[in-house]
């Protein structure tokens, strides 16, 4: 074997040898990069593409009615719909999706604020409802889900104004809804992730900022420009990453001057000063793997707390599409820095200017 096909042996991680025995079974993914590149279809138009995240809404919404209502929580809660008005008169209202417990405490709650994933082109609140439950299996805290405007059909700025216009909701909402404004930790996942780093960086712009932010595998650059960026992974592949960054941002794309609040991987030394308390998971075999250490280093440089975790063996979809005692330990980790979080002031204010 001569020294390009050892390299091109290291950087293909679709084998499942590469995987953590636990996650063996589903290294190759569950159909979801099939999904992924019929929403990436440019003969698809917009009614085609909403038609379809209508599809998927209702089949997330049958396999949540399946589950256990212990799993769901429903003894202790419900989901309810909100319209938060948009950033201002021309933007369009965004539907929040709000969890609250039937029988609150006396005292205002901890809340998650949870953006959900899908590459920036199809989700939607009830899809992760399962998910977002995962991390409230007591039933203590509230959740907050918006659902924001998908790309290709809204580009950037559309889905961080939405986010940015349900998080100033939720905040002039709080009392009324018996949330604790001062202690609510932002969430999300893959593009999640993405989507609540960049909607730091706008709410610190604005003066705001959450109590923490736990970004799970989040997708933060768009110029796959580390040595990560160049492996052969499992469905969440280069080339995928790329189309659903070109979907969003257009001609944009790894452009020079691109503000943080669109790609957080662009931002500066300034940029992190004042951000919050961060907790980020990655995944070893995962393109976007070495973006978050890079973003990790950014917010130590700044000195901004922040927990990395990094897990092996693992790919951008094992701990979250697939059950696995890997997966009990993600979320138990997780649920460990949520009580972090709201029990302890995190922030560092003696590291902003």
């Amino acid at each position: 074997m001569d020294k390009s096909e050892k390299i091109n042996q290291l950087l293909d991680r679709t084998d499942p040898k590469w995987a953590h025995p636990l996650v063996k079974k589903g290294w190759e993914g569950t159909g979801l990069e099939d999904i992924l590149w019929e929403f990436l279809d440019p003969k698809k138009t917009y009614p085609e593409l909403r038609e379809m995240n209508i599809r998927l809404h209702e089949m997330a919404r049958q396999l949540t009615d399946m589950m256990s209502t212990e799993q769901m929580n429903a003894d202790f809660g419900a989901w309810v719909d909100y319209q938060a008005p948009g950033l201002d008169a021309e933007k369009p209202s965004v539907r929040v999706r709000v969890w609250t417990p039937d029988s609150p405490p006396k005292k205002p709650v901890p809340t998650i604020f949870y953006t959900f994933g899908g590459g920036l082109i199809q989700g939607s609140p009830e899809m992760f409802e399962a998910e977002a439950m995962r991390l409230n299996p007591g039933g203590e805290y509230a959740i907050v889900c918006p659902d924001y405007r998908l790309a290709p059909e809204f580009k950037y700025p559309a889905n961080i104004d939405d986010l940015h216009a349900a998080y100033k909701w939720t905040l002039e909402n709080a009392n009324q809804l018996g949330l604790d404004s001062d202690r609510i930790v932002m969430f999300g996942e893959s593009t999640g992730g993405h989507l609540t780093a960049a909607l730091s960086h706008r709410l610190k712009k604005h003066g705001i900022r959450a109590r923490a932010q736990i970004l799970l595998e989040p997708i933060i650059d768009d110029r796959q420009m580390t040595p990560s960026s160049r492996l052969k992974c499992c469905v969440w592949k280069a080339e995928i990453a790329a189309r659903t960054w070109q979907a969003w941002l257009g001609d944009k794309i790894a452009q020079a001057g691109i503000a943080p609040e669109a790609v957080p991987g662009h931002a500066a030394l300034e940029d992190f000063k004042g951000l919050p308390p961060t907790f980020i998971h990655s995944m070893e075999n995962d393109i976007d793997r070495d973006d978050c250490i890079r973003y990790a280093q950014g917010l130590w440089n700044a000195g901004v707390f922040c927990d990395l975790h990094t897990w092996g063996g693992n790919n951008h979809m094992t701990l979250v599409s697939l059950q696995s005692e890997l997966k009990e330990r993600l979320y138990r980790m997780i649920s460990d820095q949520l009580g972090d979080a709201f029990s302890f002031d995190l922030h560092r204010p003696w590291t902003v200017d």
